[in-house]
């Protein structure tokens, strides 16, 4: 509980800090949430494990360290939300494969390699199989968000995914595609 606590206090403080208009609203106007529903709650698990409060800070290395990865380890994360969990799951996995294609065309772009080159690999990335990828965990919360001025309440669901590649592994995966695409 103490973690939550500390958690909404840092986001209270960056709003305040990098969003002054956003002081000037009233208790009123700011909706009501919470979770109501997560992964393995019948089993006991907490409403938000301690990796993934170290995810969402951009904590990597503690990440690794609460998950079990070892160094040499590349991790990526992505987040889906949805109004069922069907939706957020899906959702989450599409962001993830988004990034993967972004990183491959900022690795292009850096490289300068061709236009033709670029065009022709948004043809290859259709066919791409990211091999070596390891789906490590996933977790979802349904959280309630109520409207203090309509009174209505929304239900949405958030769902996280971590994955992780061998550093060498995802080189090597940029490598290929670059010498296809040459």
């Amino acid at each position: 509980m103490r973690r939550k606590n500390t958690f909404y206090a840092i986001i209270s403080i960056i709003i305040i800090v990098f969003f002054p208009s956003c002081s000037n609203l009233k208790a009123n106007d700011i909706p009501d949430s919470r979770i109501t529903d997560w992964s393995n709650k019948n089993l006991g698990e907490e409403t938000t494990p301690g990796w993934l409060y170290s995810l969402v800070r951009g904590d990597i290395q503690n990440t690794k360290k609460d998950l079990d990865i070892i160094d040499n380890t590349s991790v990526k994360y992505s987040i889906g939300k949805g109004s069922n969990l069907h939706i957020a799951r899906e959702q989450s996995e599409l962001n993830y494969y988004y990034q993967v294609i972004n990183e491959i065309d900022s690795f292009f772009e850096s490289n300068k390699l061709s236009i033709d080159n670029i065009e022709n690999s948004i043809v290859l990335k259709k066919e791409i199989t990211v091999t070596g990828i390891e789906r490590i965990t996933d977790f979802w919360q349904k959280v309630e968000t109520n409207d203090k001025k309509t009174g209505d309440t929304i239900s949405e669901y958030f769902y996280f995914i971590v994955w992780a590649i061998d550093n060498d592994v995802w080189d090597r995966l940029i490598l290929k595609y670059i010498n296809d695409v040459d």
